[in-house]
């Protein structure tokens, strides 16, 4: 009960100094005190033409792409072929 007392004198206080005209007035002047400042810039400058992109080189990353997979590739063999190594030694040791 309490809270909705609240709200509704809140929402009241709001409409009442909306509707009241100095708070009209106040946001006139504030209108005009803004524009003043926006117009002692002067007139506004041209925009500048933005420049053209650079053509990209021709330096091309893909053969250090090539060289990383490639890497990758063969260190993901090498611990496969550990692995398997590995496996084949404990099963070995398990049989006999």
């Amino acid at each position: 009960m309490f809270v909705r007392r609240s709200i509704v004198l809140c929402a009241l206080l709001i409409l009442a100094l909306a509707a009241s005209p100095a708070f009209a007035g106040q946001s006139r002047s504030a209108a005009l005190a803004q524009e003043h400042y926006y117009s002692s810039y002067g007139a506004p400058e041209p925009l500048a033409i933005p420049q053209p992109a650079p053509v990209p080189s021709s330096d091309s990353p893909l053969p250090v792409v090539v060289l990383t997979v490639a890497v990758a590739l063969g260190l993901a063999g090498a611990g496969a072929t550990q692995v398997r190594r590995v496996r084949g030694r404990r099963a070995a040791g398990a049989v006999s």
